[in-house]
């Protein structure tokens, strides 16, 4: 099967435009902003400490956890302009699930990856596990994949269920996750120097096939049809490669991209680069167009997400 055929095959929706194209949360320069992507206003919403490391929105975006170097973790609330903390040290935040609660590593003790729900408290979800964990990927509400960094076979994979008592942590092989498909029938996870896609089942990962040859960092997938990653291929070259029109694999990008995401109607990718945040429309030729301020210096991993506008 040809690299645009597995992609076909990987179980997306038609193309199917909203209106709604999102606000952008992003974090940076010691402060927190939102961007409205239909009309272009952007505002500071918040002041953070000019020496936080790491920053991300939560899906509805109502929260913004951020930390230092030191492990000290806070959640900023944008609705009511509350903020508090979590951690004074050695915790890290490793994503949202999609009903926003957070997962974060405690790196004092065992390392334990723990969910913290800002309105009831934290639950434990996996005891200890090497200190090279991937950020989860969810594939449900409940459901997550986890790989180890430091695993290029892909045997320390997890699934993990936060729900079930019943077997919540089970054990695979499918690499580092990258991006499931929106129907989270399907997953892309980096894996011995090639981009896979595999079929998700309650027992773990099956039925691997090779879309891209070298290693892919980030991926996102769009409900209206598109998949994008960033990734450096066999010949050393950098960027982010699309499936465009449902036809082809395109590089759409060059250089190093540090994160990436949809914009809501899904034919937009937002991404992060040299300390700023672009974006770049993916259903008509266009240039890539600068979406955060100018004298920000964007935050790279986990900097910002698409949410719904208010």
């Amino acid at each position: 099967m040809t690299i645009a055929g597995a992609l076909l095959a990987f179980a997306f929706a038609k193309l199917q435009h909203r209106p709604d194209a999102g606000t952008l949360l992003y974090a940076g320069s010691g402060a927190i902003y939102e961007r409205d992507l239909a009309s272009g206003s952007d505002t500071k919403i918040a002041s953070i400490p000019k020496d936080t490391k790491l920053a991300e929105p939560s899906p509805d975006g109502r929260y913004v956890a951020y930390g230092d170097a030191t492990g000290a973790l806070w959640i900023y609330e944008t609705r009511t302009k509350r903020r508090y903390q979590l951690a004074d040290q050695g915790t890290i935040p490793l994503g949202w699930s999609p009903d926003s609660k957070l997962v974060a590593r405690e790196l004092v003790g065992n390392g334990d990856v723990v969910l913290i729900d800002p309105n009831a408290g934290r639950t434990g979800l996996i005891n200890g596990g090497p200190s090279s964990l991937s950020l989860p990927v969810w594939i449900s509400s409940s459901r997550f994949a986890i790989g180890d960094l430091a695993n290029a076979s892909g045997n320390g994979s997890l699934l993990v269920d936060t729900q079930t008592s019943e077997q919540p942590v089970v054990s695979a092989s499918f690499g580092v996750p990258l991006a499931a498909s929106p129907d989270g029938k399907q997953l892309l996870s980096e894996r011995n120097h090639e981009l896979q896609e595999g079929t998700i089942t309650p027992a773990g990962v099956h039925g691997s096939t090779v879309l891209f040859k070298g290693d892919a960092t980030v991926a996102a997938t769009s409900p209206q049809g598109f998949v994008a990653f960033a990734a450096t291929d066999l010949s050393g070259t950098k960027g982010i490669w699309a499936l465009e029109s449902g036809t082809k694999l395109k590089r759409v990008v060059d250089g190093s991209v540090d994160w990436l995401a949809f914009t809501r109607d899904g034919s937009t990718i937002c991404y992060a680069k040299g300390g700023a945040i672009y974006a770049l429309t993916l259903t008509k030729p266009s240039a890539p167009k600068r979406v955060s301020r100018r004298g920000v210096n964007v935050l790279t991993l986990l900097s910002f997400r698409v949410v719904p506008s208010s």
